[in-house]
């Protein structure tokens, strides 16, 4: 049960078949913040979708049957509280994509009852080891690597935990491949559903534009002034509400991490948001993840920050010390809710959301910061779409 999945294609023609638990969106809807009864009852028919994905030209995944056979609809007809299944598209298939949950029939103003993000990439940081080895900070996994960093917030609140090597939906961690790969998503605080960076086109189950709504910022969202209900934007995960503070009207949690909800209970591990963009056995870090980082720490590479290209951002060492290895963090910006959601300080600014709200301050929360003149952290209203990065819970 969660808001996102790591999906590893195998590497032969025939693909894992995965089962998504339906009953999630009834955790939802059957509490205050819903409609206090199940959306869905044992009765009543439902599909799955892709709403997008981020690459052209072919499909990502395919709806299956839970035996593996694709179901040739590009659609998941469900009942009740069944998963719906699907598997990668090949051994190829990378990329991000969104699935939305919604009733069979239902009037489009109705939304979606519940959506999650696969993530299908080579990178598994779920094989990270058990536990840290001293003076050791990166460790290699399929795809990639996995960090912890020094200082003593990880000694006592992330004693043996890692944290990814690269942001949330990213493709790789390598500098030298450029943001379109590097830089992953975005997030408003709180919410689950992600988005992209701008300029990014998005694209159907079968690799062909999205037409379904209209880029008001000119990448295939949706960008609406003024706050809304939580379960509006649960109905519309493509809606990007720019406000200038919070996204949420008279938000009742804003002294939560990431928005969650006071009557709810992560599973199997409280404190875990329902709203947490990270997939199983991950979660966002709490404001001080990245202490240790400081101007002080950066990669002298030959070519500096490299503001305003493709390349810009910081590799910095993971300890004070023996500076050994280093993670990149691209200079991916964020999405503004006052510039109608596109993004800005790309190429100038990593912004990295924590889980942790300011303490005393409704509209205001903590990030990782990142740019020429000053590493740190430092807090911005909710509304905003920053990057995220997860770590063990």
């Amino acid at each position: 049960e969660s808001n996102s999945y790591i999906i590893n294609p195998l590497t032969g023609n025939v693909q894992a078949t995965y089962g998504v638990p339906v009953f999630r969106v009834n955790r939802f809807w059957g509490s205050e913040d819903g409609t206090k009864s199940p959306a869905i009852t044992p009765t009543t028919e439902w599909e799955a979708e892709v709403i997008w994905q981020d690459k052209a030209g072919e499909g990502l995944i395919n709806f299956c049957e839970s035996n593996g056979t694709v179901i040739d609809a590009g659609k998941y007809a469900g009942t009740g509280e069944n998963n719906f299944y699907f598997s990668p598209a090949g051994p190829a298939a990378s990329g991000n994509v969104l699935i939305g949950v919604k009733r069979k029939g239902a009037p489009a103003s109705e939304g979606y009852l519940w959506s999650w993000h696969l993530w299908l990439t080579n990178y598994n940081p779920d094989a990270a080891p058990p536990s840290w080895q001293e003076d050791v900070y990166s460790y290699l996994v399929a795809g990639g690597a996995v960090h912890r960093y020094a200082g003593a917030m990880w000694s006592t609140s992330y004693p043996d935990k890692f944290i990814m090597d690269r942001n949330l939906g990213a493709t790789s961690a390598t500098r030298a491949d450029g943001m379109a790969k590097t830089g992953g998503l975005h997030y408003q605080f709180g919410r689950k559903d992600p988005f992209p960076a701008a300029g990014v086109q998005l694209y159907n189950v079968s690799g062909a534009a999205v037409t379904a709504f209209t880029a008001t910022a000119g990448d295939g969202i949706v960008v609406l002034s003024g706050a809304t209900a939580i379960k509006t934007a649960v109905q519309h995960p493509y809606i990007f509400y720019a406000e200038g503070s919070d996204w949420v009207q008279s938000n009742p949690y804003t002294a939560n991490s990431w928005n969650n909800p006071g009557w709810y209970t992560s599973v199997p591990k409280a404190g875990k948001s329902l709203f947490d963009p990270c997939p199983p056995g991950w979660r966002l870090p709490v404001d001080g993840a990245w202490a240790t980082f400081s101007l002080d720490n950066v990669h002298p590479s030959d070519d500096g920050f490299a503001a305003y290209t493709s390349i810009a951002g910081w590799e910095f060492y993971l300890d004070n010390v023996l500076k050994n290895a280093r993670a990149y963090h691209p200079a991916t910006g964020y999405r503004t809710p006052t510039k109608n959601g596109n993004m800005d300080g790309g190429g100038y600014g990593a912004y990295i959301w924590s889980s942790t709200p300011l303490t005393g301050n409704s509209v205001q929360t903590w990030y990782f910061l990142a740019r020429e003149s000053s590493v740190g952290h430092s807090y911005m209203p909710r509304s905003y779409g920053n990057s995220v990065r997860c770590i063990q819970e």
